[in-house]
């Protein structure tokens, strides 16, 4: 089926890491309709490089949509796309939405009701670390293709979890927590829209030294390798504690700090004492933060034997204002409302 919408909100565009290596283009922007609800909108690689900006109606067929904070919609290999004049022209549904957003979107996007929670999981149900273990354990690991019969359910192979909040309490780096990656450019996996130049994206994959200079998998040679993080924490809340993975974007944020700086600094500190201090500082600081997590969960096979593996895909720190709040409304709340003056305890938590 096709969907109408109108954008009204475009995020910054990011490189999302792929497991087998190199990455992938991401943008999310969020659409509206006339029935009052807006969506997050997720597109993939060539897309990213259209002229998205709020106002401009698109026509989506054959978008994906998933439960990845909330309901959400992304673009496949499949999907067709249309946006701006041409999606107006090619659909008389598109030129009556567009006509009613010009009278009625500015109201409209205030008043919306989101599908889709902030940040991919801002405003999904949260869980605890306990009853994140516990969904996982009907998780299926993936091992090829799975045909099953029209209206067969399949078995689950990943899960999305939202934890809030969450402390860092592990951060190991004796190794070095980056890698050094290929910053050639290589066309994306489709082509852009039509009369458009190709979409490019950098490759990533992993380099090794080679003589004078660097070389990856893909024989892409380059004198400056980037620095990309990939690290591995333990998180833990009032129930446990659970290892965990990040990649370059996520860890800038929990880190606030590129790994190209890093790497600069690793390089010198066994010589350089200020690097050496300015390295450890960087970790020192994500030590013991609070984090709201979006989780990805996976079973694979390791040593033939099964695992789960967590990726954080979004995080966002915890305002200790937010944080005390909520935690001063249990306190009330167990304490119940005699013992508060007969003051609601909301209302104290408020105050």
């Amino acid at each position: 089926h096709g969907i109408a919408a109108v954008v009204i909100t475009v995020e910054a565009a990011a490189e999302v890491p792929l497991k087998a290596g190199g990455t992938k283009q991401r943008m999310n922007v969020t659409v509206i309709d006339d029935s009052g609800v807006s969506c997050r909108l997720t597109l993939w690689d060539e897309f990213v490089s259209w002229p998205w900006r709020p106002g401009a109606l698109v026509l989506l067929k054959g978008a994906r949509s998933s439960d990845f904070g909330g309901c959400c919609l992304n673009t496949t290999f499949t999907t067709g796309v249309l946006l701006g004049g041409e999606a107006r022209a090619a659909s008389p549904r598109g030129a009556q939405l567009a006509d009613w957003f010009a009278e009625q979107g500015a109201s409209a996007t205030q008043s919306a009701r989101p599908l889709s929670s902030a940040g991919g999981g801002g405003g999904a149900t949260t869980r605890t670390i306990a009853e994140m273990k516990l969904e996982d354990q009907d998780l299926e690991a993936s091992t090829g293709p799975v045909t099953l019969p029209p209206g067969t359910d399949g078995p689950k192979f990943a899960n999305f979890h939202t934890v809030l909040p969450v402390t860092v309490t592990y951060l190991p780096h004796e190794r070095a927590p980056f890698y050094l990656a290929c910053p050639h450019e290589v066309p994306a996996d489709r082509p852009g829209p039509s009369g458009a130049p190709p979409t490019m994206r950098r490759c990533n994959r992993k380099v090794e030294r080679t003589g004078d200079g660097w070389a990856c998998a893909a024989d892409h040679t380059t004198s400056e390798p980037d620095a990309r993080w990939i690290l591995n924490l333990s998180i833990a809340d009032h129930t446990g504690t659970q290892p965990i993975s990040l990649f370059d974007e996520t860890a800038v944020k929990l880190l606030g700090c590129k790994a190209t700086r890093a790497a600069e600094l690793w390089d010198s500190k066994d010589s350089d004492a200020s690097a050496a201090a300015e390295l450890e500082g960087i970790f020192k600081v994500a030590q013991f933060s609070r984090w709201r997590l979006r989780l990805r969960s996976k079973k694979e096979f390791w040593n033939d034997e099964p695992r789960t593996k967590v990726t954080a895909m979004e995080c966002e720190p915890v305002p200790y204002s937010t944080d005390g709040r909520a935690k001063l409304a249990q306190v009330l709340a167990s304490l119940g409302q005699a013992e508060t003056g007969g003051t609601p305890p909301a209302a104290l938590a408020g105050a």
